[in-house]
């Protein structure tokens, strides 16, 4: 089942989403690289190389690549019209966590990243992701 979904990422990155850079607000304020690197990667379409950057030091996404896309490429399979930062937090000087909402034609998509910025010669990357359409679950991880 992991092949019909590359395929349809690999299409999917071709996508234009122009539409969805303009109104992405906050999307690439963030001072992490690696959250703006991927924030980049989903306002381009590349849902691949969104999971590369996440990638970057665990390899949960690597390993459930079609869980971390799937609500992508389900609900946004031509891109999405919106985009926002709704939330983020800082744990301290090395970790921070952002919560992301996509939307287009009703459909909603939350991303949540925890990020560590590589403090004290320590790796620098996303660490978790979480990827639902149910904010409950997504918004639990902020209190």
């Amino acid at each position: 089942m992991k092949y019909p979904m590359l395929i349809a990422s690999i299409l999917a990155s071709t996508l234009s989403i122009e539409s969805a850079r303009a109104d992405c607000y906050g999307m690439l304020d963030s001072d992490h690289e690696d959250v703006k690197k991927s924030s980049e990667k989903l306002l381009a379409g590349n849902y691949e190389d969104f999971v590369g950057v996440i990638n970057n030091i665990i390899s949960a996404p690597k390993d459930n690549f079609d869980a971390v896309v799937e609500p992508f490429l389900r609900y946004f399979p031509e891109g999405f019209d919106k985009c926002r930062i709704l939330a983020r937090k800082n744990y301290s000087e090395s970790m921070s966590s952002y919560l992301f909402e996509f939307s287009k034609s009703g459909s909603i998509v939350y991303l949540y990243e925890v990020a560590l910025n590589g403090a004290g010669g320590f790796d620098s990357g996303v660490i978790q992701v979480q990827v639902t359409t149910n904010f409950n679950e997504i918004f639990d991880y902020f209190d």
